[in-house]
């Protein structure tokens, strides 16, 4: 029984230690360009204006975390109370969510367009055999 055990956990850590030195530098890779997919989309949904930095141009990629990816924008609105503190808003928030906001949704929308995109351009990463 012990045999069993100790061939399991080398097959386990076997796996694992491949996992690690070939799938996870492809995997973080795919998803980079994923996230790139999304946020090239949402910077065209947007469209170009006037204002400076414009909402299109302040979308980046959060790669803060092994296996994760951020898509979010820099973009606040907003002012001052009367003591003079920050009540900036951050855009995106605003137009996904406020109830008054013509654009509600635009940011999901978007998102849920992109995604077949997304899930090729993360599979040509794997295809390439890189």
């Amino acid at each position: 029984m012990s045999d069993s055990v100790s061939v399991d956990k080398q097959l386990e850590g076997i796996l694992e230690e491949f996992k690690r030195s070939k799938l996870r530098p492809k995997i973080e890779k795919g998803l980079d360009v994923s996230a790139e997919v999304i946020k090239r989309n949402l910077e065209a949904a947007v469209g170009e204006g006037d204002s400076y930095p414009h909402f299109s141009r302040s979308w980046f990629v959060k790669k803060d975390y092994q296996g994760v990816r951020y898509v979010k924008n820099s973009k606040k609105v907003g002012g001052t109370d009367k003591k003079g503190n920050s009540k900036q808003v951050p855009l995106a928030a605003y137009l996904e969510h406020a109830v008054s906001s013509p654009h509600k949704g635009f940011i999901k929308r978007t998102v849920r367009q992109s995604k077949e995109q997304a899930i090729n351009a993360f599979k040509d990463v794997f295809s390439k055999g890189e």
